[in-house]
């Protein structure tokens, strides 16, 4: 039987996601193929406050671009870049709590591909929601990106 849950793979130095970047988040993103949806859930240490024990909206930022350039790929298996990002800040997202960000495409036109995401606690309250606009690069830039990860276009 298939798997529905894939692990997605972490890229080199990314800050979001790279396991060789000393300071970086090493975010564990998940593609659920059935609902077409990335997720990740995490824990913010101290390290990442604005004030104290409240996250940072830059590492908020951060967390949210990651879900959703990664709903883009795996949605559309188009290498792209992040073009606008509009975050709404509802609650103060505490340090030290659980919560996971869950993204997906929500419009695609050409190379122009819309996604939403949002940030939750354990009772599914919604802590900030977040819209990007991401256009796809151009084929010869991309073609590193995708021998890397060729294999998961048959997830």
């Amino acid at each position: 039987m298939e798997e529905r849950i894939l692990k997605l793979p972490h890229y080199k130095t990314c800050f979001g996601c790279g396991l060789e970047n000393p300071i970086g988040l090493k975010l564990e993103r998940y593609w659920d193929k059935n609902e077409k949806k990335v997720f990740a859930n995490f824990k913010l240490d101290r390290f990442y406050n604005g004030f104290e024990n409240i996250a940072h909206g830059g590492i908020l930022a951060v967390i949210a671009d990651e879900v959703l350039w990664w709903s883009v790929f795996m949605t559309t298996k188009k290498v792209t870049v992040t073009y606008k990002l509009d975050l709404t800040f509802l609650k103060p997202i505490i340090v030290g709590e659980n919560y996971a960000a869950v993204a997906r495409v929500s419009d695609e036109k050409g190379k122009r591909i819309m996604a939403e995401a949002e940030i939750v606690d354990n009772n599914a309250t919604t802590y900030l929601k977040a819209q990007g606009l991401f256009v796809e690069i151009k084929e010869k830039e991309s073609q590193k990106f995708l021998k890397d990860y060729e294999y998961l276009f048959n997830k």
